[in-house]
């Protein structure tokens, strides 16, 4: 019976803990603490270890209860004083067995001591072995906390309670709970909790929020977040003889599992038939495992909530005059059919109007609709109800008129597009008696697939488009198709061709390069990628100038565009920068502007006094020069080995100097140096100097 109980908690303690499982493995190692003052003779003070590995050590420690007064006129308090044993610890195994055999029907104390002394799992090797004891150390703990909860013996068996009657009305008491774990084992944190005596704590009466009457099945529900906070569990009692004697229906604890709803508990009670009357009554079990007061006694019974079998073989057939006939079949062992009733509509899903005033006989299978209308559809719905008033439909059936003779050709479409983006297109109406209305078709190119833009038959002649003006197409395209109340469509209108309004700017072209090149600056750059550009434009604004002016403009027929300014002077400072402009007159954005200082056959002064030293024990030559000019120069240092050609080796900048290594015996190393300032401008080469380094 022990496991059996186990089993039953642990279950109703995995739906419970399940969403918060992650949370749990990150709880603190402490002991929680409350206290309730529930009768003029005693506080039961209860506490909970937080995680197994505090409620395994504290069982085997033992728990140290203590208890102080304040004084609530001066705040001062007493010295903390024991209470119960020294040391509180879980009953032994005989004194359980003994408490067990004394209180029979008392399960959670069964289940207790299933957890405190049932069998464990040798140690495994294996990491599943391993995992499994976790798991089975894990639910020994969940079990001792739910019977804790539900049954004030098995918490006071399990050391998790304690009456305390030696206390006085009107008196503010602390209480103290610590683990006597040692701290080099776990570090436990103390739990502390105060109460007033000058009141009793009471309890909400469970009010209903409402009650369902199901087939065989009743389902009471109330509100979660009020008694929620009050009540750990419920307690669910009912009676056959209207109140005179009740049976509890749960056999544990019953306790929402937040699945279904988050605002409201719900209870299902099972029946074994319905219209049989049932008086049902709640009580909340509190976290001290005491009851609140039972709920008022409400009255409730199942009910036929299974409606008959839907109508089959459903057939129309149209006897001409507006005269439809509908037959139907039903299910001959079905023997609870109250009659039927008949709807239509003239669409397939929605609008039915029901066209029997007077529900139809339980035999009849046959029904005559006098008033079908021959220029649109018929759907028709066949209902069956049984006596209790529910209800059963087939899929509806479309009344079968045939006419497969499409409307003509909308006629007569023009339109117009304002300044933003607003079409309104016009048409003529036709003559056909039964016209639904029209589609209207859109395509941006004429030589594609035109799309519908109306989900529903225009059945105006007119009717406004909203374009978006941020695209690129210059044209949009409409057509026009024609459908009848039978579905039939027609071929397409004649096709209207309008010109957008243009709103969008053109592409911005984007610069290359600028650079001096003999007495010119020259520059490039890409021009707009748009289809709608007529010039891309080049300005230029001097040092000293306020705005730019025009110099240049280009088609956008090549993908690149150039242009020498040859009107520079020398040493000046310009800015240059590139914008398209499309037929419509707008303008794009602007290039990123480049800036050059321009000059005209400007060289530098070559160098004349170059130097090289060869150190043989270094294998290095030691470079050197002079150079009167100043500013943001470099010199590029050129060099033969062997009698190679000479190649670019080396730039310095800042120094006049260069240590070159990497050389052997009989090496003979020459240079040349080149100057170049930040502008480009650059000297001819200077002298050529040699180092020869000694054989060995």
């Amino acid at each position: 019976m022990m496991k059996k109980v186990l089993c039953i908690l642990l279950s109703l303690w995995i739906h419970e803990s399940a969403a918060q499982s992650t949370v749990k493995d990150t709880l603190r190692d402490e002991v929680n603490i409350i206290a309730g003052y529930l009768d003029a003779s005693a506080v039961i003070v209860r506490w909970v270890p937080s995680t197994p590995a505090v409620w395994s050590y504290s069982a085997y420690y033992g728990y140290r209860l203590e208890r102080c007064e304040v004084d609530t006129l001066t705040g001062d308090q007493s010295k903390w004083m024991p209470l119960g044993d020294t040391i509180l610890k879980p009953a032994s195994l005989e004194q359980w067995r003994v408490l067990v055999s004394q209180n029979p029907k008392d399960y959670y104390l069964q289940a207790a001591g299933q957890a405190h002394h049932g069998e464990r799992r040798e140690t495994g090797k294996t990491i599943s072995e391993l995992v499994q004891k976790s798991d089975e150390f894990r639910n020994y703990y969940a079990a001792a906390m739910l019977s804790a909860e539900f049954s004030a013996l098995a918490a006071t068996t399990s050391a998790l309670r304690y009456e305390d009657r030696d206390i006085v009305p009107g008196k503010l008491y602390i209480y103290r709970i610590r683990s006597l774990c040692p701290v080099s084992t776990l570090a436990i944190q103390e739990g502390i909790t105060s109460v007033s005596t000058t009141h009793f704590e009471t309890f909400p009466t469970i009010t209903f929020d409402h009650i369902y009457e199901g087939e065989n099945l009743i389902e009471l529900a109330w509100d979660k977040k009020i008694y929620g906070q009050f009540y750990s569990a419920f307690n669910i009692y009912r009676s056959t003889d209207k109140g005179k004697t009740w049976k509890k229906i749960n056999d544990i604890p019953f306790a929402s599992t937040g699945i279904k709803n988050e605002e409201l508990y719900f209870f299902k009670d099972s029946l074994d038939q319905n219209y049989v009357t049932m008086q049902y009554q709640v009580e909340g079990i509190t976290p001290f495992a005491v009851t609140g007061p039972r709920s008022e006694m409400i009255t409730a019974m199942g009910r036929d909530r299974t409606p008959p079998t839907a109508p089959y073989d459903i057939e129309t057939k149209y006897l001409g005059g507006g005269r439809m006939q509908i037959t139907w079949t039903v299910d001959p062992n079905d023997k609870d059919i109250a009659g039927f009733r008949i709807s239509r509509s003239n669409v397939a899903n929605e609008g039915f109007l029901e066209l029997t005033h007077e529900a139809l006989a339980p035999e009849a299978r046959t029904f005559t609709d006098t008033a079908c209308n021959e220029l649109i559809n018929n759907y028709y719905y066949v209902g069956v109800f049984d006596k209790e008033g529910n209800v059963n439909v087939g899929f509806p059936e479309y009344g079968t008129i045939i006419d497969s003779i499409p409307p003509s050709p909308p006629t007569g479409l023009t339109g117009a597009v304002d300044t933003n983006g607003i079409v309104t297109l016009t048409w003529r109406l036709g003559s056909e008696p039964d016209l639904k209305g029209y589609y209207v078709h859109s395509s941006n190119r004429s030589d594609q697939t035109f799309i519908n833009l109306t989900g529903h038959p225009v059945q105006d002649t007119v009717w406004r488009d909203t374009l978006p003006l941020n695209v690129l197409t210059e044209k949009i395209y409409y057509k026009l198709v024609a459908v009848d109340m039978r579905s039939n469509y027609s071929v397409y209108s004649v096709m209207l061709t309008l010109q957008k309004p243009d709103k969008v700017p053109p592409v911005a072209p984007v610069m290359i390069d600028v650079r001096n090149e003999q007495d010119v600056v020259k520059l490039r750059w890409y021009n707009s990628t748009s289809l709608d550009v007529v010039e891309n434009v080049l300005e230029r604004k001097s040092a000293g100038d306020t705005s730019f002016v025009k110099i240049y403009s280009c088609r956008s027929d090549m993908a690149e565009g150039s242009f020498a300014d040859a009107t520079v002077q020398d040493g000046k400072k310009y800015e240059y920068r590139v914008y398209a402009q499309d037929d419509a007159s707008l303008k794009s954005g602007f290039s990123g502007s480049v800036s050059i200082t321009a000059f005209v056959n400007k060289t530098m002064s070559p160098l004349s006094n170059i130097q090289a030293v060869a150190k043989s024990e270094e294998k290095k030559v030691i470079l050197f020069w002079e150079y009167p000019q100043q500013g943001d120069i470099h010199f590029v240092v050129y060099r033969s080995v062997n009698g190679s050609a000479y190649q670019s080796h080396k730039t310095v900048k800042g120094r006049t100097s260069l240590e070159d290594f990497g050389f052997k015996a009989g090496d003979i190393a020459k240079y040349k140096v080149k100057v170049i300032n930040s502008n480009g401008w650059q000297s001819d080469f200077s002298n050529e100097v040699s180092a020869t380094f000694s054989a060995n």
